[in-house]
């Protein structure tokens, strides 16, 4: 026969041992879920936390429909990227970050014409 004790604690092993099944199986059945859930606690720490002020050393420098009537339609030289990234350069900027995606070769016009 068990002691108290003993079956105390093997009481709490089952419990434990089956949270912990129960959490494995909301895991792997209903990521979704979870993921609903993380980013309702997520917007909620921000709202909660309130807006904050930007860092004004912080500058986005954007290709917007401006950039593009000025410019010229996209992708855009490497040339023209180059003079933008030496443009912030002299402009003082501490880091220079690009969020552009060049994937294939650069076909300008003098290229075209050479290989003509």
């Amino acid at each position: 026969m068990a002691t108290p004790a003993r079956a105390t604690r093997r009481g709490s092993l089952l419990i434990a041992a089956a949270l912990a099944l129960g959490l494995g199986a909301l895991y792997l059945l209903a990521p979704a879920l979870l993921d609903v859930a993380d980013l309702a606690l997520y917007d909620q720490h921000f709202r909660l936390r309130g807006a904050r002020q930007a860092d004004g050393r912080i500058v986005i420098v954007a290709i917007d429909e401006g950039s593009l009537r000025e410019v010229g339609r996209w992708p855009w030289p490497r040339t023209v990227l180059a003079r933008l990234v030496e443009a912030l350069d002299r402009a003082g900027a501490a880091v220079v970050a690009l969020d552009i995606l060049l994937s294939e070769p650069e076909v300008s016009g003098e290229r075209r014409a050479a290989a003509r």
